[in-house]
This record gives C-alpha cells, structure tokens and sequence, in this order.
C-alpha cells in the first residue's frame, strides 16, 4: 500500500483516490474540435446547440449529449449564442465548449458556459 504525504500527515493512497472519485458527481460536459450544426434560438432568449460530436464527461442529468443550451437574456449568455451563430454560418470548428455541470434551461441538456472558437 502506498502513502500519501499531505501536511503533516501520511494518509493512504486509497483515501485520496476516493476523494478525487467524489469530484467526479460535480462534472463539467466539453467538447472540443466540433462544429455547429445546428442553432435553435426562442423568443423566451433560450437557445440551444446542436454539436457534430457527443459532448464527454456530461454530468448526471444530460440526456441528450450533443446539445447544449443557454439564455440569451443575460450578457454572458448573449455573447455565447452570437459566438456559435458565428461558427454555424461559418462551419469553422470549435476549439472549446464547455458547460456548466448542470441543465438549467431545459431537462437532460447541459447549460453551456463557455463556447471558444480558434485553434
């Protein structure tokens, strides 16, 4: 059995991967190298996205794991949707979409936080 030295003190190895299994319940869906195939913006400010590939390490309550949604109404969220209208009309590839571990505006897709274009 290996230790682990923290601070004062050793603990076993085994304690510290259980710590890091329990970050794992707060995941943070991402997706990178795709494109935008589909843009659906509401008249609510709502919108979601459609991506070419299944977004990875989705939290619990993703459903649907190419799509992620945001709400245009606030200003982080106005600057998300023009960035993927950009690169839908484009086709360029996203280097980065990220959520935020949670399905705030619609059930069983994840809220997006940051959409990144670029390389």
């Amino acid at each position: 059995m290996k230790y682990v030295f923290r601070g004062s003190k050793f603990f076993k190895a085994v304690a510290l991967v259980s710590v890091m299994g329990a970050s794992a319940a707060h995941a943070v869906g991402s997706a990178g190298g795709a494109t935008i195939t589909n843009v659906d913006a509401r008249s609510n400010g709502l919108f979601l996205i459609t991506l070419s590939q299944p977004i990875s390490n989705s939290p619990s309550c993703v459903t649907v794991n190419n799509r992620m949604t945001g709400n245009a109404t606030v200003p982080g969220g106005k600057a998300v949707l023009a960035a993927a209208m950009l690169a839908f009309s484009t086709g360029a590839r996203i280097a980065l979409a990220e959520g935020t571990g949670a399905c705030s505006e619609y059930a069983g897709i994840e809220s997006i936080s940051i959409l990144s274009q670029g390389q």
